[in-house]
């Protein structure tokens, strides 16, 4: 399924800041080169409230080539230097829920390598209180109850769009997203954060895609991220969001909303597998290794294994869980054995 986005109001009829409410996402953008257009100026839109992302219908991403065109210039989407991010934080209050997001739940981007395939796996982060400092600083690039932030910007050309430059206002989308470490600099570094991943993938340039991820504000020990789907934008301006396909909406319209454990087509490959790799057959050994795709945009199943037996009835695990892995999942055959039949076991 996808999204775009809608045109909104124009310049003329804004009030005297962007438009932000409680819970929004914000996308920034900003030039890493000194000597072009637009360096030090930051562009920062509101692209809605990320609850529509964990859910899959976020609906209204905004035509930003009017902008992007007036700060960056009219070549802004060939530039290299030229970063784009992700970020949101619907509440940091303790013991808060906000449109099912607790409180320190926060979403953050990461740049895609290959479109709709998240890079790295996984992406987890260890402690509540590192969660907790990352949720309080994205709140802080939002800025609402506190002085500066994406809510204190010059007005853009629509309601949505907020213009930073400098230091100014305090907290900007620089001091927190950008350069190569997430935290930015100062006080906000990366050291304080402590994300247990690699921190100079949060921005990408415009002609790569972005992973959306959503780390839970659990309460206790590491979080790991939950893939919700990928942004990209076009040379026009214009932003899609694809969200992942969830074995449900699979199922709907490719079996009859059938559970994953039956075969709806009789081609011999049940359904789960079918969702989790895009087969229509089983693959077979080549040079004793046997190689299970990942169909590009599924979500991430509850558990994947690899399942060995040598009487069909009886199958042991040969793999840890592989559900947050990324990429095939491969697994070679043991030797010296007259039978053995092997096999991937799918949870959605």
């Amino acid at each position: 399924m996808l999204f775009s986005l809608a045109t909104l109001l124009p310049f003329s009829a804004l009030a005297a800041g962007p438009t932000v409410s409680q819970g929004v996402l914000l996308m920034g953008f900003r030039s890493s080169d000194p000597s072009l257009a637009g360096n030090g100026q930051y562009v920062v839109v509101n692209i809605g409230q990320a609850a529509n992302y964990r859910s899959g219908t976020a609906a209204t991403i905004t035509n930003i080539n009017t902008q992007l065109g007036s700060v960056f210039g009219s070549e802004w989407s060939a530039r290299t230097d030229l970063q784009w991010g992700v970020a949101g934080c619907p509440t940091t209050a303790s013991g808060t829920t906000f449109s099912g997001d607790s409180a320190n739940t926060f979403y953050v981007s990461r740049s895609e390598a290959t479109q709709g395939t998240p890079d790295v796996s996984p992406l987890s982060i260890s402690t509540p209180t590192k969660r907790a400092t990352i949720a309080s600083n994205i709140t802080n690039i939002i800025g609402l109850n506190i002085a500066g932030g994406f809510d204190d910007s010059t007005a853009g050309s629509n309601a949505l769009i907020g213009l930073q430059s400098g230091s100014t206002p305090a907290n900007n989308w620089r001091s927190y997203m950008g350069g190569a470490n997430f935290g930015g600099n100062g006080a906000n570094a990366t050291s304080n954060q402590d994300l247990a991943w690699d921190t100079t993938g949060i921005e990408t340039t415009p002609n790569k895609t972005l992973s959306l991820y959503r780390f839970a504000g659990a309460t206790s020990g590491s979080v790991t991220g939950t893939y919700l789907g990928y942004l990209k934008i076009e040379s026009n301006g214009n932003v899609s969001f694809n969200p992942v396909l969830s074995y449900s909406s699979w199922a709907t319209t490719n079996a009859g909303g059938a559970a994953a454990d039956l075969d709806s087509d009789k081609n011999g490959v049940a359904n789960g597998i079918q969702w989790f790799t895009g087969l229509t057959s089983n693959p077979q050994a080549v040079s004793g290794t046997i190689t299970w795709p990942r169909a590009s945009g599924n979500a991430a199943a509850t558990s994947v294994y690899v399942q060995t037996s040598t009487n069909l009835t009886t199958w042991t695990n040969q793999t840890a869980n592989l559900a947050t892995a990324t990429g095939s999942i491969s697994y070679s055959l043991p030797t010296g054995q007259a039978k053995i039949f092997a096999r991937l076991l799918v949870t959605p």
